[in-house]
């Protein structure tokens, strides 16, 4: 049994030849100083064309559950390992990335709240009204002791 073979047989090579806004993917990026891929999924919010070099711009939504979504820039001469997606896909992915982000803010939130009542401690401590001083000591106790 030769996998080459069976992999070749079951392989279906799709070429994307235009991309519009709006359009689905996924795309597959080799990670920095790894031999790993990460995959994201993405929706094409504009196509660029100069009559040399076409670059389109997209939002990316990493498909590994951290909810890591950015707006990028691809073409020139960069070679993509893209691939079409569902919408189903990216409403999955956008679902996601919102429901994370809205824990990051809820989180952000509370600790927003812990820093004000620590400030309003540090302001209350420090304030006009308190007289800071130095506890009284005692030579002969000291010698003492």
């Amino acid at each position: 049994m030769q996998a080459s073979q069976i992999i070749q047989s079951q392989a279906r090579v799709i070429t994307i030849i235009d991309l519009v806004e709006g359009d689905t993917y996924k795309l597959v990026k080799k990670k920095s100083y790894s031999q790993d891929y990460d995959l994201y999924v993405g929706v094409v919010t504009g196509v660029m064309h100069n009559g040399e070099t076409a670059v389109f711009t997209a939002l990316e939504l990493k498909a590994d559950f951290s909810g890591d979504a950015q707006i990028v820039v691809h073409g020139g001469e960069e070679d993509l390992m893209i691939y079409p997606a569902t919408p189903a896909e990216l409403v999955y992915a956008l679902d996601y990335a919102k429901s994370a982000t809205e824990r990051k803010i809820k989180d952000a939130l509370q600790a927003k709240d812990k820093a004000l009542e620590l400030l309003e401690v540090i302001n209350t401590a420090f304030s006009s009204s308190t007289q800071l001083t130095v506890p009284a000591t005692s030579t002969t106790e000291a010698i003492q002791a």
